[in-house]
């Protein structure tokens, strides 16, 4: 009984944060939603997901976190049919590192301004360095228009 009795007065540990998922990508701390258009919010792992990822259509830039400092990458091109502020292969890219996005958006008749990523692929190639792939899944969210007044 004394055993049970200090197990549970233990204190409680925080929570762990998540790993980095590949070398040099790290997790990115929350992010804001965007103030119009849509947000692109990328996650990695099934347990406790790392966000490695975040996009804002409306600034066209992309932000990850790179060798423990957020690096925010202009939008560089897009291929397939944009929808909800995005297109299922785009590119956001500086002069050290570039990022390619292939995704599978799924425009779920019960979500309203937005969609999911069931799955969906994110490389990082840097300038004369390493390049790493990952999967990941996610969501876009965006900023419900005004609706006109009759």
């Amino acid at each position: 009984m004394s055993l049970m009795l200090t197990c549970c007065a233990m204190p409680h540990r925080a929570a762990i944060p998540a790993a980095p998922p590949a070398r040099g990508l790290g997790v990115l701390p929350p992010q804001a939603a965007p103030r119009a258009g849509c947000g692109l919010y990328l996650y990695v792992g099934s347990a406790g997901q790392a966000l490695v990822l975040a996009a804002d259509s409306s600034t066209g830039t992309a932000r990850i976190m790179l060798d423990g400092l957020v690096a925010v990458l202009p939008f560089a091109g897009f291929e397939g049919v944009p929808r909800t502020g995005f297109s299922p292969r785009m590119r956001y890219a500086s002069d050290a590192v570039a990022v390619d996005l292939d995704l599978d958006m799924d425009d779920r008749r019960e979500m309203t301004d937005g969609a999911a990523i069931e799955r969906g692929a994110l490389r990082l190639d840097r300038t004369g360095g390493d390049s790493i792939a990952l999967p990941v899944k996610g969501v876009i969210a965006c900023v419900p228009q005004p609706q006109a007044k009759p």
